[in-house]
C-alpha cells in the first residue's frame, strides 16, 4: 500500500532492521495473517493500526512490517528512489509503481 495525502504527501514509517541493524524508511505494510481477512481489508487495517490514517480509496499496487511515522513530499520520494536513496525495494517499487499510474491518468 502506498498511502497519499490529499496534499500529495507520502505517509511513510521508519522502522529498525535487525538483519542490517539500521533504520529503514519504508511504506506501511503488515502480515495478511487473520482467517477471511482479504488483502485490501488487511491492508485497510495495517494502515490504520500502524499510522492512525484511514484511506478514502484503495487498491492494489501488488503485494511489509509494522513501525515510525514520516511525511513526505510524494514527488520527493519519487527523487529519492531514482537517486538511490531508497534501500527497501517494496518501498522503491511501489512509489514509482504510482508514479508510472499517476503520469499515465
Amino acid at each position: 500500500m502506498l498511502p497519499i495525502t490529499p496534499d500529495d504527501e507520502v505517509i511513510l514509517v521508519r522502522q529498525f532492521r535487525r538483519p542490517i541493524r539500521r533504520m529503514l524508511t519504508e511504506i506501511p505494510a503488515g502480515v495478511l495473517d487473520r482467517p477471511g481477512e482479504d488483502a485490501l481489508a488487511c491492508a485497510s487495517r495495517e494502515l490504520f493500526e500502524e499510522t492512525g490514517y484511514r484511506h478514502e480509496t484503495i487498491g492494489s499496487l501488488g503485494g511489509i512490517y509494522p513501525p515510525e511515522l514520516l511525511r513526505k513530499p510524494f514527488d520527493e520520494m519519487v527523487l529519492a528512489v531514482r537517486a538511490g536513496r531508497v534501500r527497501d525495494a517494496t518501498t522503491a517499487l511501489a512509489l514509482l509503481l504510482a508514479d508510472a499510474r499517476r503520469a499515465s491518468a
